[in-house]
């Protein structure tokens, strides 16, 4: 289980943006929800519930996907998501460096940066 891909910034747009996360096929969903974290402040901006994302599915693994038009991904240089099931971090990206949470499931934990600019 995982964030597989992620897309947060074209050059004069900020359409196509998305977030997929992969789990083995199957596998039940309902407690798994995205954060979103402006990396400016630390703190949680918007939560997706996995499950409401579109699903496809090959032999081995279901795939998820929040596509995003307009402005609704952050894409500073340090914002961020986290996947987290239940009450468990699974994972915390930023786009470029690492910050610390100040809110969220992930709070006082430090996110694991991509190390790309925006």
């Amino acid at each position: 289980m995982g964030i597989t891909e992620f897309h947060y910034d074209n050059v004069g747009t900020d359409e196509g943006e998305f977030i997929e996360v992969r789990v083995s096929t199957g596998s039940d969903v309902s407690t798994l929800f995205i954060e979103l974290y402006d990396g400016a402040t630390g703190a949680v901006y918007g939560r997706l519930l996995v499950s409401d994302a579109t699903r496809t599915s090959d032999a081995s693994y279901d795939y998820y996907v929040f596509q995003f038009s307009g402005n609704q991904l952050h894409n500073g240089p340090l914002d961020g998501l986290a996947l987290i099931d239940g009450c468990t971090v699974v994972e915390f990206l930023s786009y470029c460096g690492p910050f610390e949470a100040i809110n969220g499931a992930a709070s006082g934990q430090t996110s694991t940066g991509n190390g790309l600019a925006p």
